[in-house]
């Protein structure tokens, strides 16, 4: 679906950018394409853009760490699809959000899934809007754009800001003339960022429990993962494929690269589950069963886990 907007007519005058901190600009692991930039008017006033803040469905009052859940466990086969060459080494999350290398996967798994459902988790995750158009009484036609990523002022309006410097020069042209410029985007497919999310929460829950789990949750979520994979890239996703009783939250980062954990999360009156992975996302405990938590390096109480809210 696309939606459009249109751009008032008004003088522009261009920016200069002064600093620039996210991905591909700064050290720091786990922060979206300008995550903050401060700009220069040339006549001494600054302006600064930062990330929107988002109102997660229902508010989170505690995350409680449960269990660290440690990286690079050999799994004899790939725990997505249980084929036996399992020699890909796959990060959870994403590296874009700040995810290392954990698990091993088999080659076709961690191909396929890299461009069919984490480059929408990251576009999710970086507030993008995707096959960005332009069109204006000033050219002909339509002018594909780079992704735009959404953000903020200090004062809250929103602004609009190509990922790559390659908007096209007649549409550079019409926005500093002040002409009216329609743009369309596509939205972002939520059921395939949402599967990308849970794809690393149950790699996180192998890496976990140490073992393929075999819960009937599990199987459920593999199998809604092997039909994407084995669909055309373009193709419609059915929107049960995600299992219900999933519930994703992220952060802005930055990322604890690496750190991933079982969590309680406490909502009011109910807690449930969850993986926290590398502090930027979490998701609901994937795959049922239970788990017995190491504490002082002794084995502690056994915890029932499920996808589902539950009354503490």
């Amino acid at each position: 679906m696309a939606e459009k907007a249109n751009e008032p007519a008004q003088p522009r005058q261009p920016l200069k950018v002064k600093s620039v901190r996210g991905r591909g600009s700064s050290p720091e692991p786990g922060l979206a394409k300008a995550h903050e930039m401060l700009l220069d008017d040339g006549q001494g006033k600054s302006l600064r853009i930062s990330r929107l803040e988002h109102e997660n469905s229902r508010k989170v009052d505690q995350i409680i760490p449960i269990a660290e859940i440690l990286p690079n466990r050999h799994f004899d086969r790939c725990p997505l699809c249980l084929a036996s060459d399992a020699d890909s080494l796959e990060h959870v999350p994403p590296k874009a959000l700040g995810g290392a290398v954990m698990v091993n996967t088999c080659a076709r798994c961690n191909n396929a899934f890299g461009s069919k459902l984490e480059a929408d988790l990251v576009d999710w995750w970086e507030d993008a809007l995707v096959r960005v158009e332009y069109r204006s009484a000033r050219f002909q036609g339509a002018r594909r754009g780079p992704k735009i990523l959404l953000r903020r002022t200090d004062n809250g309006e929103f602004v609009m800001l190509p990922d790559k410097p390659r908007t096209p020069g007649e549409v550079r042209e019409a926005f500093e003339a002040g002409g009216e410029i329609d743009l369309t985007y596509q939205v972002i497919d939520s059921v395939r960022w949402q599967l990308a999310a849970l794809k690393s929460a149950y790699l996180a829950s192998c890496l976990l429990l140490g073992e393929i789990p075999e819960t009937p949750e599990a199987e459920r979520v593999r199998e809604s993962l092997m039909i994407v994979r084995d669909k055309p890239k373009n193709e419609r996703l059915d929107p049960m494929l995600v299992p219900q009783g999933i519930r994703i939250a992220r952060s802005q980062g930055p990322a604890a690269r690496g750190e991933t954990l079982l969590v309680q999360v406490r909502s009011g009156d109910h807690a449930e589950y969850a993986v926290l992975l590398s502090a930027v996302l979490l998701v609901t405990w994937p795959v049922g069963g239970w788990v017995v938590p190491m504490v002082d390096d002794k084995p502690g109480q056994a915890v029932q886990l499920g996808p589902h809210l539950a009354d503490s």
